[in-house]
């Protein structure tokens, strides 16, 4: 580490930022790509790569700051676990931005800047404001004379125009519920499961479900997208790849991110719990029993995603396997019934085409 000399320009660190984000500032203000620089670093991002204490040692020559003013940058950007982290995107930038944060930041003469929270897969809301994240795979970190900003692919800074993106209730809880349960705290009387770990557990194994999307289908996710008028931003996995977990996520957009969310609050709200616009427009809520949502993600992912599901039910605790088994068996049923009504119609049909042995009368006029 003795080669090491600090660099000409360090920025201080911003309250509630994460690593990701001043990494790319001290990159950028030394006129190096933040991709090249985390690699020169030896910290080149991984979806599952917390830093060294090497590499904050030499972080902390290059910036001339004590190891210890880094410590919060870390925290933040860890309070999930690495197994959910986001990983760097092209231009080595992780995470998203708040363009509230980032409005306020450039009134305030300073950089644009995110938080350490967003570098978690299944956080899409600022902390502080609520609003939905930006992702950053189409922003660029650009000097200007009034500090750095994170451009749009329309040359405007992130924050100039409309700020606040409203997200639904059902997307908020849960991501609230998950993160409670990453801090160790049980989600409460609202939900299904009251263990953390149990929680947390089964979400790896739902997610992958309700991105499923058999051949010329949707998956179950998009039945929760709000974001219609702005364009369709469909991703979804065949039904043998729906034991990614969360991983699958990666490199996905957060309206993707957002609508993975609201469905899962559905598959693991109580019934009485239950906000949003789909459970409005399907009656979840007022249902004669608690298997509405599972009906529908049955419906969903058709004969080979159900076979994929069933054979996951004993990864999930019986307050969630019950209504999914439930819930599987009456579509089979359901298929089942219609595959014998098109038999019947396809028959009968074949019956009124035969014609009687040796009639070859000609039509009328020949």
């Amino acid at each position: 580490m003795s080669h090491l000399k600090p660099l000409p320009y360090a920025p201080r660190p911003i309250r509630g930022e994460g690593l990701a984000s001043w990494t790319a500032r001290l990159a950028v203000h030394n006129f190096v790509e933040p991709a090249a620089f985390a690699e020169w670093m030896g910290a080149a991002g991984k979806a599952r790569e917390t830093p060294t204490s090497e590499v904050l040692r030499r972080l902390a020559v290059l910036s001339r700051l004590p190891v210890e003013d880094l410590a919060p940058l870390v925290a933040s950007s860890a309070s999930s676990g690495r197994a959910w982290q986001v990983a760097p995107n092209a231009s080595g930038l992780r995470g998203g931005a708040c363009p509230v944060c980032c409005r306020e930041a450039a009134e305030a003469h300073q950089d644009h800047w995110w938080t350490g929270e967003s570098e978690d897969l299944l956080r899409v809301s600022c902390p502080r404001h609520r609003c939905r994240f930006a992702g950053l795979g189409q922003l660029i970190l650009t000097r200007t004379p009034q500090g750095l900003r994170l451009m749009l692919p329309s040359n405007q800074p992130l924050g100039a125009g409309r700020t606040n993106e409203p997200l639904e209730a059902s997307v908020l809880e849960m991501e609230a519920a998950i993160a409670g349960c990453h801090l160790g705290h049980s989600p409460g009387s609202g939900w299904r499961l009251q263990c953390p770990a149990t929680l947390l557990r089964s979400v790896e194994v739902l997610i992958g479900y309700v991105l499923c999307a058999p051949v010329g289908c949707l998956p179950f996710a998009q039945a929760f997208d709000t974001l219609e008028s702005k364009g369709r931003d469909v991703f979804g996995l065949t039904p043998a790849m729906c034991r990614r977990g969360v991983a699958s996520l990666q490199g996905q957009s957060i309206r993707t991110r957002c609508n993975a969310l609201a469905a899962l609050q559905a598959l693991l709200a109580q019934p009485s719990a239950l906000v949003g616009e789909a459970a409005e427009e399907t009656g979840w809520r007022t249902a004669s029993d608690d298997r509405g949502p599972y009906r529908a993600l049955a419906e969903y992912l058709g004969r080979e995603g159900r076979a994929e599901l069933a054979g996951d039910l004993e990864d999930l605790p019986p307050a969630l396997a019950g209504p999914a088994i439930a819930a599987i068996e009456d579509a089979e049923l359901d298929h089942a019934i219609l595959s014998r009504r098109r038999v019947r119609r396809r028959r009968a049909r074949a019956r009124c085409d035969v014609r009687p042995a040796g009639d070859y009368r000609l039509p009328a006029g020949r």
